[in-house]
């Protein structure tokens, strides 16, 4: 994927780590965002030259309330061609993402505070541990990332919230600046729900656990349209100009188109968010 190459030239200079049996207690969560789950999230990458990397689809039980199964790809630095496929196990306080083709091979293992949020993450795709940290309003706030393939190096990335609740940054200082994910806003524009996951990311663990619907926080209220990747003026790695956004009859939404160019004229890629309702 030539883009894929083009972009991993910059991570010398700018990386930055990151990149149940229970019912959850949503008591001090906005309510609105218990309705729904992205159930599928196509993105279509224009003119890679490889297959689209769906990124994820889910099935759920009978009561809609859990994952069961997940197949899924990353958009990311190191793609796959051929999709994992996982299916999901839940203990008390913790759960597991098990290889559906040898159930002895397990992807991934999250374990959950006592609000059900997730406190750790053991990866063994890229073999990271990821510890999650929350805010006084159980917002996610820190994300600190153990590399192993890194010699054991941690990454330490805060999380910054506009006055609405918009994500705004994902970010850490290093002696160029600031440097991580940054977003930005259409405030004149507000959605019910929306679900944005276009851009590359760096621990496949987190992007994972995103599809997976346990960081509702990340999901902003008003509609995006800039997302961007690298120091916050400067080098980047990644930089998307969001629009032509659909929604459906009851403010979810259900399509973009990311632009690379700041005059819109090379799209780069086209989502498709689908959802699964109660």
């Amino acid at each position: 994927m030539k883009k894929h190459h083009a972009l991993a030239t910059l991570t010398v200079v700018i990386f930055f780590g990151f990149a149940s049996c229970r019912k959850w207690d949503w008591d001090w969560f906005d309510k609105s965002k218990t309705d729904c789950d992205v159930q599928s999230y196509y993105l279509t990458e224009i003119n890679h030259g490889g297959p689209d990397p769906f990124l994820f689809e889910k099935k759920y039980n009978a009561a809609r309330d859990r994952v069961t199964e997940i197949t899924f790809t990353f958009l990311n630095l190191h793609p796959v061609e051929v999709p994992y496929q996982a299916r999901l196990v839940y203990e008390t306080d913790r759960f597991f993402a098990i290889n559906k083709l040898n159930k002895k091979d397990t992807l991934m293992k999250v374990l959950l505070n006592s609000q059900g949020r997730v406190k750790k993450v053991y990866g063994k795709i890229h073999r990271d541990s990821i510890i999650f940290e929350y805010d006084h309003k159980q917002r996610l706030k820190v994300i600190a990332a153990e590399i192993s393939a890194g010699g054991g190096a941690l990454s330490r990335d805060t999380c910054d919230y506009d006055d609405h609740g918009n994500i705004l940054g994902i970010t850490h200082r290093d002696m160029y600046g600031r440097v991580g994910y940054f977003y930005k806003y259409d405030y004149s524009r507000k959605a019910k729900r929306q679900f944005y996951l276009d851009e590359p990311v760096q621990h496949d663990e987190f992007a994972l656990l995103q599809y997976l619907g346990y960081f509702p926080e990340l999901e902003p209220k008003h509609v995006r349209i800039f997302s961007r990747i690298g120091l916050e003026t400067g080098a980047r790695l990644y930089e998307g100009h969001l629009t032509n956004h659909k929604f459906d009859s009851k403010g979810r939404l259900i399509s973009y188109d990311s632009y690379h160019e700041e005059d819109f004229k090379y799209l780069y890629c086209s989502a498709i968010v689908n959802w699964k309702c109660r």
